[in-house]
């Protein structure tokens, strides 16, 4: 059988992490690489002081997560990767994976929606503070980085976020949730996992 990937793409805030769980829950030899686990150990332990610090940290942690892919690939598993992937990450997935069965899934949301769930989350208290900080840890001489609405809404718009895909794309409407799910998981179990 030939090896295979699944990306979980789409907008910021569009309920991907909560899908990767029902992904797992159902999936269990699925091989969930979270970037986001990989960057708060990453930014816990080195630390960074400003925007470009924090940069070359996060393209490190990329490089690891990818990595981890090639190697749940390389083991026979099937890697599941979720992020907000946009067109810079095309080539380089393209190269990577080349040679492999990729379904990409994407989760439409707005980007009004996006953006209120991008700041609604940021300030419940709940995320790592690297999220919205250009200094960490000593956040107490640093303030939270906030896009306005228009600049994130032309960035989301110019790096193709919401129409991403890499060979086979299903679409999730991510707008109500919990979003029904029930026609991604007939499509993996009839067309992607066989």
């Amino acid at each position: 059988m030939k090896s295979k990937c699944i990306l979980v793409a789409g907008m910021p805030w569009s309920g991907k992490t909560s899908f990767l769980t029902k992904l797992q829950e159902r999936y269990l030899d699925l091989s969930i690489i979270s970037i986001d686990s990989i960057q708060e150990w990453l930014y816990d332990s080195v630390w960074f002081s400003n925007k470009e610090e924090k940069r070359d940290l996060h393209k490190k942690a990329f490089e690891l997560w990818l990595k981890q892919a090639q190697d749940a690939i390389k083991n026979n598993k099937i890697p599941v990767l979720e992020y907000p992937f946009d067109n810079r990450h095309i080539e380089q997935l393209s190269q990577i994976f080349k040679d492999i069965d990729i379904l990409t899934i994407c989760l439409d949301l707005p980007v009004e929606l996006s953006y209120q769930r991008f700041h609604d989350r940021d300030l419940s208290g709940k995320r790592h503070p690297w999220h919205f900080h250009s200094s960490y840890p000593k956040i107490w001489d640093s303030l939270p980085q906030y896009q306005s609405f228009e600049d994130y809404s032309e960035a989301m718009k110019r790096l193709n976020v919401a129409e991403f895909s890499l060979w086979t794309l299903l679409t999730i409407n991510a707008s109500e949730f919990p979003f029904n799910d029930k026609h991604v998981f007939e499509f993996i179990d009839k067309e992607f996992l066989v």
